[in-house]
């Protein structure tokens, strides 16, 4: 038995929707006796309704960075939260930075600031109605904050500036027009070790397969691939460089 674990926003799904091919050969790995799952820095609530819309079927799921575990059915099994004191720092400071938004997420569901109403956010311009802050934050529970860009190079500025000032709290991560902070320790390789070490698995083979700069953890500690329009850091660190997760796939069957 392997374990396939694939980022999802330009992983499995590149463009707007999951490829053919892709949902073709994820069928055709759990047939053999694999286990799939999706590592993202998404919500809970937010990857399942993607999960629906392209008629996924998986064995796990890993959110927030690595924060949030779930089973294949979205069963909540474990969530690491931000120090609340410190994450409340975390948003004071954030409004201080020449971003589009931020958003909140308490481990399942998200709550959307927009500090700069005249910009396109790229990041989350087209998602759905969310919570409010407040309603959030009266429920005491932050397991992370991303922040909203206009470029991917800000994006690197801020994580550093971030993990400087907040570096007994939270990791930050940049990711493509935004920037991931999770709680200290965090990362989607621990989140990928704390699934096998709870779930007792011991698959022969872990293969990760990640776009961005929030999945180099992962890329680094087990078998990684990674896309030819990919960061060239992303590139140098994997096993392989491919086109499409079906790819990966072809090269582990």
């Amino acid at each position: 038995m392997k374990l396939l674990a694939a980022d999802y926003d330009g992983t499995l799904r590149r463009g707007d929707t999951v490829s053919q091919r892709n949902k073709e050969a994820l069928i055709n790995w759990r047939k053999q006796g694999n286990l799939f799952g999706i590592v993202t820095g998404r919500s809970l609530e937010s990857i399942q309704k993607e999960i629906i819309k392209n008629e996924l079927a998986i064995d796990f799921l890993i959110t927030n960075n690595g924060g949030v575990q779930a089973d294949g059915n979205g069963n909540v099994l474990s969530v690491t939260t931000i120090d609340f004191n410190a994450a409340l720092e975390i948003i004071d400071y954030i409004r201080s930075l020449n971003c589009i938004s931020y958003v909140l997420n308490n481990g399942i569901s998200r709550s959307r600031t927009v500090l700069k109403a005249s910009a396109e956010d790229l990041k989350y311009g087209n998602q759905d109605v969310m919570r409010s802050e407040a309603d959030l934050i009266a429920e005491g529970q932050i397991a992370q904050i991303v922040i909203s860009v206009e470029d991917n190079e800000i994006n690197h500025e801020y994580a550093k500036a971030i993990n400087e000032r907040f570096n007994a709290y939270v990791e930050a991560f940049p990711n493509l027009y935004c920037v991931d902070i999770v709680p200290k320790g965090i990362s989607k390789a621990e989140g990928i070790n704390k699934m096998l070490i709870d779930s007792k698995l011991e698959p022969v083979s872990v293969i990760c397969v990640g776009d961005q700069f929030n999945d180099c953890s992962m890329l680094q500690a087990y078998k990684g691939y990674t896309f030819h329009d990919s960061p060239q850091e992303l590139q140098s660190m994997a096993f392989k460089v491919i086109d499409e997760v079906a790819d990966v796939v072809d090269d582990e069957l």
